[in-house]
């Protein structure tokens, strides 16, 4: 009987004493899968190593060491996990304790103003795009421990990327947002910026512990002001804070018109405009 590819490559793996681990999305599975997951024996660590993001880690990405498993097992816990938090796995040399390191570093990038950002660099959208980039100083380093790495495809099929093969990650080079990787990744430098600002100063803003999730809240707050016709990000951050402390706002304004008035024809700041025209 032939074995599928991703069969067959974890086969191989087992013949050749490589290691095998999993990336799974905590956040996205459900109580009862979740409560599974952290009672198996399995060797585990959350990715989020850094201090500012140990409020996400229950809810971030995790490694898992599987290496131990028949593939006939690992489709078993992908049965118990589910699809969608199961974010792929890796079949390397590189040790547990190495990789999570690897992986928690590749979870930030820098923008052309050095400002850093939380990228979501293991999921199977921005994995492809990020391995395109064969040409940036990072590509290397963020491929260089994996043999194989996959990851689900829309398909319900399997898709793999090859690495370099080293047994160690090399000096850290962090993934650089240039305008035309946030055009590929389809991401807004605003919100992202503004989420990673809020996390530090107003958490409470958030309705959820998934960065994802409130990337994606702020994403539609700033939407929102752009469909009310503001464009100065200082203006669309100002407007989306003020949704996120209020989600009635600005309908609950008396003189938002007037405001955006102000703001559009007399080309006043958002914060001038509301400072003057504040009920």
């Amino acid at each position: 009987m032939m074995l599928s590819k991703v069969e067959q490559a974890w086969a191989d793996a087992q013949q050749s004493e490589q290691n095998c681990y999993a990336i799974v999305e905590v956040g996205l599975l459900s109580a009862s899968a979740r409560l599974q997951l952290l009672q198996t024996e399995f060797l585990k660590q959350s990715l989020m190593q850094q201090e500012e993001f140990a409020a996400l880690r229950a809810h971030g990405p995790w490694l898992l060491d599987l290496g131990h498993l028949e593939f006939n097992e690992f489709l078993a816990l992908e049965e118990l996990i589910g699809t969608s938090p199961l974010m792929g796995w890796i079949r390397t040399d590189c040790s547990f304790t190495d990789l999570v390191e690897h992986l928690s570093d590749a979870l930030l990038a820098k923008d052309d103003a050095n400002s850093v950002y939380l990228l979501r660099s293991y999921t199977p959208t921005t994995l492809p795009i990020l391995y395109a980039r064969r040409a940036a100083s990072w590509h290397a380093w963020l491929f260089g421990p994996m043999h194989d790495w996959w990851f689900p495809s829309a398909d319900a099929d399997w898709q793999c990327l090859s690495g370099l093969s080293v047994e160690r990650p090399g000096d850290y080079q962090p993934i650089h947002l240039d305008a035309d990787l946030w055009q590929a990744l389809e991401l807004d430098p605003l919100a992202f910026s503004l989420t990673s600002e809020l996390e530090k100063s107003a958490a409470e803003v958030f309705t959820s512990e998934c960065h994802s999730d409130r990337l994606a809240q702020v994403t539609r707050a700033v939407d929102a002001g752009r469909s009310e016709g503001l464009q100065q990000p200082a203006d669309l951050s100002l407007f989306a804070t003020l949704q996120l402390f209020d989600r009635h706002f600005p309908a609950n304004h008396p003189n938002w018109a007037q405001v955006l008035t102000q703001v559009q024809e007399q080309q006043q700041p958002l914060a001038q405009a509301l400072k003057r025209l504040s009920a």
